[in-house]
């Protein structure tokens, strides 16, 4: 059996057998070489039934758990989507980090604090946590243990300006720049969005599904669930209904044809190694990497729905959603349909 990697704990396993050679669970995924092969995939919290229950990683459930944003000393924060909550896996331990379970839009403390249709997750540098809801039209911010209405008026729409009175329709995806900007993938406004000083604007895009590069402001997109912040000012999106991966850059953007035989089917999530490696969790179940802004490997995944742990090539996925990588170049995936938290590591 493998070791199953416990969160913020690289000494620790959760696995009564153990391989005899020790898979090396800190090498870093991205700084290797032949990245179509010699991946492994664990799991790291969720069971063979949705539900809810923290307590130990292994025995703990979720429901449908969507996005996940690694923090500091290696937390890792989820979106529990259907149970309404924002959970931390830290140290082989699942708890609730706020919501108390019951669909509805409400600030306060966070055992009280509820969620409607919790979405993305970011986490910046200071530690805050914040959530964008894809039913309630808002981001949410979690910080010092309150929740609040970071952005949006609740109102499906669009509408840039002040934070709280700017409108959203079905934000998604969300990534925090160096600088503190936070940017959103406002999916069915076909729109990169950001917010900035409390002021949103629109990062990206017309407005008008479809599929065309240029200039960001005539750019146009269809149906964008995430984006993210790359290194050397690039920004990268799943535009999922044109599957596609878009790239901006200097105000323009482009689309990443890819090479060889491993196109993007329907991306879903998307996260970047510090080294510009983008890993994309696609629709047909499969884990892709993109190098160079160019070649695109198959690195997890047979592409049939299912659930199974072992070599990535092999491994089952159900409907992934999420990724995140850390320090380390691990990638975490919210295996949304199989309601679990996976891990793929480099051996």
């Amino acid at each position: 059996m493998l070791p199953v990697f416990v969160a913020g704990c690289n000494s620790c396993t959760h696995s009564s057998t153990v391989d005899s050679d020790r898979e090396d669970l800190t090498k870093d995924v991205s700084s290797f070489d032949g990245l179509s092969s010699g991946f492994r995939v664990i799991t790291l919290a969720g069971g063979d039934k949705y539900g809810f229950r923290d307590g130990e990683a292994i025995t703990s459930l979720f429901k449908s758990p969507t996005d996940l944003a690694v923090g500091n000393s290696g937390r890792v924060f989820i979106s529990d989507r259907h149970n309404y909550r924002v959970r931390l896996l830290y140290q082989g331990v699942v708890s609730t980090y706020a919501g108390n379970g019951i669909s509805a839009h409400i600030d306060g403390p966070v055992q009280t604090a509820r969620f409607r249709g919790p979405w993305g997750v970011a986490v910046d540098s200071k530690g805050r946590v914040f959530i964008s809801e894809d039913e309630d039209h808002r981001i949410r911010l979690i910080e010092n243990g309150q929740v609040s209405t970071f952005a949006g008026s609740g109102i499906l729409g669009y509408g840039n300006g002040l934070a709280t009175t700017a409108m959203f329709f079905r934000p998604q995806g969300l990534s925090i720049g160096q600088n503190g900007e936070l940017l959103i993938a406002d999916s069915a406004n076909h729109l990169i969005r950001k917010v900035f000083g409390n002021q949103v604007t629109t990062f990206a895009g017309r407005g008008a599904k479809g599929n065309m590069d240029g200039p960001v402001q005539k750019a146009e997109l269809f149906y964008p669930t995430d984006v993210e912040f790359g290194p050397s000012g690039f920004v990268y999106i799943a535009d999922r209904s044109n599957s596609t991966v878009r790239v901006v850059h200097d105000g323009k953007m482009t689309t990443i044809k890819g090479a060889g035989q491993n196109p993007v089917f329907e991306p879903q999530g998307l996260t970047v190694s510090a080294s510009g490696i983008v890993f994309v969790a696609c629709k047909d179940n499969i884990i892709r990497a993109i190098e160079n802004n160019r070649i695109i490997h198959h690195i997890a995944g047979t592409g049939e729905a299912g659930f199974k742990d072992g070599p990535a090539l092999t491994a089952k996925f159900f409907s992934p959603e999420g990724l995140a990588v850390d320090k380390d170049g691990r990638i975490y995936v919210a295996d949304t349909a199989n309601h679990r938290i996976r891990m793929i590591y480099k051996k």
